[in-house]
């Protein structure tokens, strides 16, 4: 069963989680190829968040890195 929020045709929408070191996101942007960039911040209790991109054409999280800055 699909998740409402998940729905493609819902604005806004949600489209899961991004990954590992996401747990509360700061800053999204627009990036290349129309998939959009989100900087969060690490799950409590740890340091290092992520930084990720999401390709809303292909419907996932294409690239994610952790602990960016040391």
């Amino acid at each position: 069963m699909e998740l409402r929020a998940l729905n493609p045709s819902n604005n806004p929408r949600g489209f899961g989680p991004m990954g590992d070191g996401h747990s509360r996101p700061r800053a999204m942007v627009m990036g290349r190829m129309d998939a959009f960039m989100s900087a969060s911040l690490p799950p409590y209790g740890q340091v290092g968040g992520a930084l990720g991109m999401y390709d809303p054409k292909a419907d996932k999280v294409v690239e994610n890195y952790r602990h960016l800055v040391r």
